[in-house]
C-alpha cells in the first residue's frame, strides 16, 4: 500500500497545501441559487443567453423561465415531465424534497394562470397557445382542475 502523503512528496506536492487548495476550490465563488423554475428545474440550469434548459444529460425544452420555488435541495429537481398533475417533473421534485423531510418557499401565489383564480392549481405543460399537453413542451403554467379539464 502507499502512503497518500508519501506518494503526493514524490510528485513535488504538500499534502497539507494540496487540502487547503482543494478546501478553497470547494468554496462556491457565487451565490447558490435555490430556486425551482416551473419546468421543474433549477433556474441555474437555464443558460443565460438562449433560456434553455440543461438539467443534466437530458434537455428540457423549456426556454421561458420562471422561478416558482425556493428549496433547501436543488439536486431532487432532475425529473423529466411526462404530462401534467403528478407527471410533471416540478410536481415529482417536490414530492422528492417531501420524501427527504425538507421544506421550500413559493416564490408566487397559488392561482391558475389562466383564469386567475385562487385556489388548488397543478404544474402542466401547455402549446404556445395555452393547450394541456402530455408531453414536456416550451411553456408550462399553474392550471385550477377547470382549466386543465376545459382545455
Amino acid at each position: 500500500m502507499t502512503d497518500p502523503r508519501q506518494a503526493l512528496e514524490a510528485m513535488g506536492l504538500s499534502m497539507d497545501k494540496v487540502l487547503e487548495t482543494d478546501n478553497a476550490l470547494k468554496q462556491r465563488s457565487t451565490v447558490r441559487d435555490a430556486r425551482i423554475c416551473i419546468c421543474g428545474h433549477g433556474m441555474s440550469k437555464h443558460d443565460k443567453d438562449t433560456y434553455r434548459c440543461k438539467p443534466s444529460k437530458m434537455d428540457c425544452p423549456c426556454y421561458t423561465p420562471r422561478a416558482i420555488i425556493d428549496v433547501q435541495d436543488t439536486r431532487v429537481f432532475l425529473r423529466r415531465t411526462q404530462g401534467g398533475g403528478e407527471l410533471h417533473a416540478l410536481a415529482r421534485g417536490i414530492a422528492a424534497l417531501g420524501a427527504l423531510g425538507k421544506t421550500f418557499d413559493w416564490l408566487v401565489e397559488l392561482k391558475c394562470d389562466r383564469c386567475k383564480v385562487e385556489g388548488m392549481v397543478a404544474p402542466v405543460p401547455v402549446t404556445k397557445t395555452g393547450f394541456a399537453t402530455t408531453y414536456a413542451t416550451a411553456y408550462n403554467a399553474l392550471l385550477c382542475r377547470e382549466c386543465r379539464e376545459e382545455i
